[in-house]
């Protein structure tokens, strides 16, 4: 019975890490105005796409259209899904400090999700437009005089996914430990 006296005692006598109320709030608010800024900019990346596709629309093969139609099909969902994993930050209200803590934490939690999203995104991208050229190239629509002006583009796009990738892999690492040390904090 003794040694269940002195676990006790030990026990009550280990620090406990206050939760610090002032920088959880302060936390929680950045985080609503980064999550509102990038909802803006998910909404507008997909506009420079849908105007350069309606403007020259007409002078893709219909090979060309199916394939640009299908990855548009395909991104639409996918930002969608982005904007509904940001909408716990960029539109809540909280009160308290457990709604603050548990909001912060399922939006870490989603911001890991679209971490994820966007390293995948990145190689399918580069991807696609490797496998669009290639396409273009074996039908003939990409002509001789544009293959190095088309593949200096391809590399170049490439270079920048492949730091995308590298980007959102080291982002879903430091949500991870945000998440994590949130959780210990919740205790």
């Amino acid at each position: 019975m003794q040694n269940n006296d002195e676990l006790a005692n030990l026990w009550q006598t280990q620090p406990t890490q206050k939760v610090d109320i002032e920088a959880v709030k302060k936390d929680f608010h950045q985080e609503t105005t980064k999550q509102r800024r990038y909802f803006i900019c998910d909404c507008l990346a997909m506009l420079p796409g849908a105007i350069l596709l309606f403007t020259y629309w007409t002078e893709f093969s219909p090979l060309a259209k199916v394939m640009i139609g299908g990855i548009f099909l395909l991104s639409y969902p996918l930002v969608g899904y982005q904007l509904w994993l940001r909408r716990i930050a960029a539109f809540a209200k909280s009160d308290g400090t457990n709604d603050y803590l548990g909001q912060l934490s399922k939006q870490f939690k989603n911001n890991i999700r679209i971490a994820v999203l966007n390293k995948h995104s990145a190689w399918s991208a580069a991807l696609f437009l490797w496998v669009f050229w290639a396409v273009m190239y074996i039908t003939g629509e990409l002509k001789d005089e544009k293959i190095l002006k088309t593949v200096a583009i391809l590399v170049s796009t490439t270079i920048v996914m492949i730091g995308w990738y590298i980007w959102a892999d080291k982002r879903k690492q430091r949500f991870q430990r945000e998440w994590q040390a949130l959780q210990e904090m919740k205790g």
